[in-house]
């Protein structure tokens, strides 16, 4: 993995996922959404990419 620089966010949602940006130098960007799942049993919580 190369080493990158940059700068990012995150927010809380009115839904209660959170969004997380990365801003990576040279124009690359990377967002991130997370959704807790309060129902489930095995303690697993999801966590998908979403498209640009």
């Amino acid at each position: 993995m190369d080493e990158v620089t940059g700068d990012g966010h995150a927010e809380l949602l009115d839904d209660g996922s959170i969004e997380i940006t990365f801003a990576y130098h040279n124009g690359d960007e990377a967002t991130l959404k997370a959704i807790r799942q309060t129902f489930s049993t095995d303690g697993v919580i999801g966590v998908s990419p979403e498209p640009n």
